[in-house]
């Protein structure tokens, strides 16, 4: 087939737009999508904590920023939290390690042990569960935190339209409506609250079309699955969201484009019950924040 643009081989068709493209043009379709979402929330002139896992969606999250920030004047610097988990985070901490270097970037490396003093394998020993809610707190603390010291406009995220649309129906399905209705394209950072903004650069990009840019730009990334992350509900949610968009064109955007719509329509929560933890100081809902329980917890065995 050839190119819907010009008249060289198509490399791949992406049917939500009903379109076959060239190397050459679906990598300024995938800089497109970004740029839009930069230019339509106005991230322009801002220093930006980009958190990465090594995987294939946060590098290419990386390598798209790269490229559009000498036009956005964007100030980057890539971010990885070491969790200490067995066989999966050392892996993937060489590969954002790599790529950082190949794009004249230095990250910010943590090493959660260090840090708070436990790992993730630690936590699911002691815990004897899957650790992934312990896991989403420290790194949701640790990432404002270090975005919050560091003086960064937002922190930026390798979410992608399927993602979200995943994080959606997970929260509708498990009844958690203020987790659904806080989840947009992007938060404003408050310092007010030591809280830094959150922005999903791959929002308008669907896995298959990562998956792409990285192949044809021979991105290096960790292929590797987190082995406490196999069987999690949210798998289930981006299948129903994928199944829907191989029978329904454009399916995932739809949805997500009428969710958004539907937050619109509820007036907001004030944050009357956020104050700050009596240990660390950050925001929290309680007298002392999760993280510092959850730091206390582990540190006791």
């Amino acid at each position: 087939m050839k190119c819907s643009m010009c008249n060289r081989p198509a490399i791949t068709f992406i049917r939500r737009v009903k379109k076959y493209f060239c190397e050459e043009h679906f990598l300024q379709f995938v800089l497109k999508q970004v740029r839009r979402y930069l230019e339509k929330h106005g991230i322009r002139r801002k220093k930006i904590l980009i958190a990465v896992s090594g995987g294939k969606d946060s590098m290419v999250m990386l390598h798209t920023l790269k490229m559009l920030s000498e036009d956005f004047k964007l100030d980057i610097t890539p971010f990885y939290i070491n969790l200490g988990i067995t066989g999966y985070s050392d892996p993937c901490e060489s590969v954002v390690r790599e790529v950082s270097e190949e794009l004249e970037l230095t990250p910010i490396i943590i090493s959660l042990r260090e840090y708070a003093g436990y790992t993730i394998d630690d936590a699911a020993r002691i815990e004897r569960k899957k650790p992934c809610s312990t896991c989403g707190t420290v790194k949701r603390y640790i990432t404002n935190r270090i975005a919050y010291e560091g003086g960064y406009d937002y922190v930026a995220t390798g979410h992608t339209m399927i993602d979200e649309f995943a994080f959606a129906l997970h929260n509708l399905y498990s009844g958690s409506i203020d987790t659904f209705l806080r989840s947009y394209e992007i938060t404003d950072t408050r310092k007010d609250l030591k809280l830094v903004g959150r922005i999903k650069p791959l929002y308008y990009l669907l896995e298959s079309e990562t998956l792409t840019y990285a192949i044809v730009n021979k991105i290096k990334y960790c292929n590797l699955e987190c082995p406490y992350a196999q069987g999690h509900p949210t798998q289930v949610h981006k299948e129903i969201g994928l199944m829907g968009e191989y029978r329904l064109q454009g399916y995932v955007q739809r949805i997500l484009s009428s969710l958004n719509k539907l937050k619109k329509m509820i007036p907001e929560r004030p944050d009357n019950n956020i104050r700050f933890c009596k240990i660390c100081g950050y925001p929290t809902v309680t007298d002392i924040c999760k993280y510092c329980r959850l730091k206390a917890k582990f540190s006791r065995e």
